[in-house]
Parts: structure tokens; C-alpha cells; sequence
């Protein structure tokens, strides 16, 4: 009899979700289809990693498990990351820009307590929104304006 530790459950991912997720920074997410994590899958996975006093969260930085509002879901990484916690504050019409400029948002309904990933996640204020505009486009300005440029007048 083993106890489930995050380090041994991180090595069952292999097993569990779609061949080539491990190392991937984004990958599309289809609730539930492919092989892919159901809705109760993730809770509980997140509720399991979450819900300790110790920092579970090391053990999966090589995986694709943060939901996101875009439908994908994104690797944590181990420094600065482009996922903002930032559902419930800004609008529609906000989200759906900074997602075409590679930020996304994370999705609140899978997560229930996102206080501790507070760390990991920018916070929903300008400076959050411009440091994940920065991981997301490799901290390039130049790239950042070709985005900007390209988006529809309406947008800008």
C-alpha cells in the first residue's frame, strides 16, 4: 500500500490524460472527450492539490491542468504565467481582447479555492494584465505591437 503523494500521482498523469500533454504549455481542452479530463475529474484533481497546507503545486508544472475560460488548459509553469484571475472582473469585451493577445483567464468554476494559487496566476489589476501580457507574448514588445496591430479597429 502506497500513499497517494503529489509526486506519485504526478507520475500516473502519463497514464491518465492525452499522450504528449506532459510539457506542453497550452493544450485545447474538450471536457471529457479524447481521453481528455471531465469536469468532476478536474474538480477533484484541483480540490486534491489545493486543499493542503503543503505546496503540492511543484509535482505539476510539467502538465496542462489550469481551465481557462478560452477552453484550454494551461501549464503553470514555474515562474510568471499568462493566466489572470480575472473572471468575475473584467468584461466580456476585455477578456475576449486580452485573450486574442495570448493572456488567458482562469476558469473560476473548477477551482474553488484560487486564493492559493494566488502566487502562481496574475491578480486582476493592471499591473497582473500587463505582466501576463508580457509571459504571453515571451516578453516582447515587438511581438506584443504586431498583435496589437493586427486586431480589428474595434478592438483597439
Amino acid at each position: 500500500v502506497k500513499t497517494l503523494t503529489p509526486q506519485l500521482l504526478a507520475a500516473c498523469l502519463v497514464r491518465v490524460l492525452p499522450d504528449g500533454w506532459k510539457g506542453l504549455e497550452e493544450v485545447q481542452w474538450r471536457v471529457g472527450e479524447n481521453g481528455q479530463p471531465d469536469a468532476v475529474w478536474m474538480r477533484l484533481f484541483w480540490d486534491y492539490v489545493l486543499n493542503e497546507a503543503d505546496d503540492r503545486l511543484p509535482a505539476f508544472q510539467a502538465w496542462p491542468l489550469v481551465p481557462t475560460l478560452d477552453g484550454t488548459l494551461c501549464a503553470l509553469g514555474d515562474g510568471d504565467s499568462k493566466i489572470v484571475d480575472g473572471a468575475s472582473v473584467f468584461g466580456e469585451k476585455l477578456k475576449a481582447v486580452v485573450s486574442r493577445l495570448g493572456v488567458r483567464m482562469l476558469n473560476p468554476e473548477y477551482i474553488s479555492r484560487r486564493e492559493r494559487l494566488s502566487s502562481l496566476v496574475q491578480r486582476p489589476n493592471v499591473r497582473g494584465l500587463l505582466r501576463a501580457l508580457g509571459v504571453a507574448n515571451r516578453g516582447s514588445f515587438e511581438h506584443l505591437c504586431q498583435r496589437i496591430g493586427a486586431l480589428p479597429a474595434a478592438d483597439k
